[in-house]
């Protein structure tokens, strides 16, 4: 079969324009994936920073608490309960960020009864201080059980935390998976290309 160099300039650019469209949706998909994976990243990011603010709120209010039940001081109450309005915005922030994972949302719920458990627990501090005085309150903190409750939610929360960051490692591997895949996608469509 002859072919004219029309016909085979042709049929070359027709195989060219193939190998373009095929690369163009190898780049989308890899695009796409990256993307996924990036936005599964900065979900991850922002669920650690509202473990840290979880985690530092916790210890803010206990501390707070501690100290009102120690002196009698009121001016311990009202960065007690700045700190227990914060509280209660990093575990709805996380609720927020759980998105469709069903595991951890069952786990913040579990975190938070154990926050509100843990509240109320404090509430009767502030209530003991105040009607039976210092020594009544200071016998409620050094309560078995509350050393233990409060050990139990930094258990539960170091757990999420672990969790996420193991989470953040695979999206992150991922992302570079997507960069690297869409590098070569490059690579091997502009070779394509000179060569036809």
């Amino acid at each position: 079969m002859n072919w004219s160099v029309e016909k085979q300039l042709a049929a070359r650019f027709c195989l060219v324009l193939l190998v373009l469209a095929g690369g163009a949706l190898v780049v989308m998909h890899n695009l796409a994936r990256r993307e996924l994976a990036d936005s599964d990243i900065q979900r991850r990011m922002r669920a650690l920073e509202r473990l840290e603010e979880l985690a530092h709120e916790s210890a803010a209010m206990e501390a707070r608490v501690n100290g009102y039940a120690l002196t009698g001081r009121e001016e311990y109450l009202k960065p007690y309960q700045e700190a227990q309005a914060g509280l209660s915005d990093a575990v709805r922030g996380m609720a927020g960020l759980a998105g469709g994972d069903a595991s951890l949302k069952g786990r913040l719920a579990e975190v938070e009864r154990a926050l509100a458990i843990r509240m109320k627990h404090q509430e009767a501090v502030i209530r003991a201080v105040r009607q039976q005085g210092l020594e009544a309150g200071r016998r409620a903190v050094a309560g078995a059980q509350t050393v233990g409750e409060m050990e139990r939610i930094h258990r539960m929360v170091d757990e999420l935390r672990k969790e996420e960051m193991g989470l953040l490692a695979v999206h992150v591997k991922e992302s570079r998976w997507a960069d690297q895949r869409e590098f070569w996608a490059f690579s091997a469509f502009g070779g394509a290309t000179v060569t036809v």
